[in-house]
């Protein structure tokens, strides 16, 4: 899982990086942390559903 967040984190660095200089901006880093926040939300809620179906395949 460690492996995981910290490419996650390191991917979301690279883009914003590169999307500040392909805007001709500094980095935002606002929109740093938002995509940041946002995609540890989306796992939270991806790995809730993946464990809600497999409990519900055990009790089949």
């Amino acid at each position: 899982m460690n492996q995981a967040l910290l490419g996650w984190v390191f991917g979301v660095l690279i883009s914003v990086y590169i999307i500040g200089i392909w805007k001709n901006r500094e980095v935002d880093w606002g929109h740093f942390v938002t995509l940041n926040i946002g995609g540890l939300v989306g796992t939270a809620i991806g790995l809730g559903i993946k464990k809600v179906i497999a409990e519900s395949k055990k009790q089949n």
